[in-house]
């Protein structure tokens, strides 16, 4: 689309919702989440900024959401909710999906919408972790590239 709002292009076109996109650090390809026919689910999905070249990058059957690229390219971080349906944790995985993704949180309840520092040295995301379940923003460095050191 231009600037002005002329030239729309659809990029996807799926009976089911597709959401939540970003581009990569240098913007020649998209992720995001696309829901299954009956909406229980959700897997990441990249694809080039055209629409071309579209890749399914989780097949975790379950809640796959909130896709960001890590900086240098290399890596997305989502949220899944694998370990229950309740239980939202960050997971980071390669971007083209050759390997299993790597468990980055593991704290009962929500840990949501990563975003990583330009830097890619740190993350934050948003988090129920307090006691009365309230949302917070929590940030880490250490903990976290320490268990996705298999990518790195």
């Amino acid at each position: 689309m231009d600037a002005d709002g002329s030239n729309v292009k659809r990029l996807t076109h799926t009976k089911t919702y597709d959401g939540g996109p970003f581009f990569s650090p240098d913007g020649k390809r998209i992720v995001w989440r696309r829901f299954s026919e009956n909406g229980r689910d959700a897997e990441i999905f990249t694809m080039n900024i055209d629409g071309s070249d579209q890749k399914q990058i989780t097949r975790l059957n379950v809640m796959s959401w909130a896709p960001f690229y890590h900086p240098s390219g290399k890596y997305i971080i989502f949220a899944t909710n694998v370990h229950g349906h309740r239980n939202f944790e960050l997971y980071i995985v390669d971007v083209d999906g050759n390997k299993d993704p790597v468990r980055v949180t593991d704290k009962e309840g929500f840990d949501g919408l990563p975003v990583f520092t330009p830097d890619g040295n740190y993350l934050t995301w948003t988090s129920d972790r307090t006691p009365d379940k309230k949302g917070f923003f929590s940030t880490a460095n250490g903990i976290i590239r320490k268990r996705w050191r298999v990518f790195l």
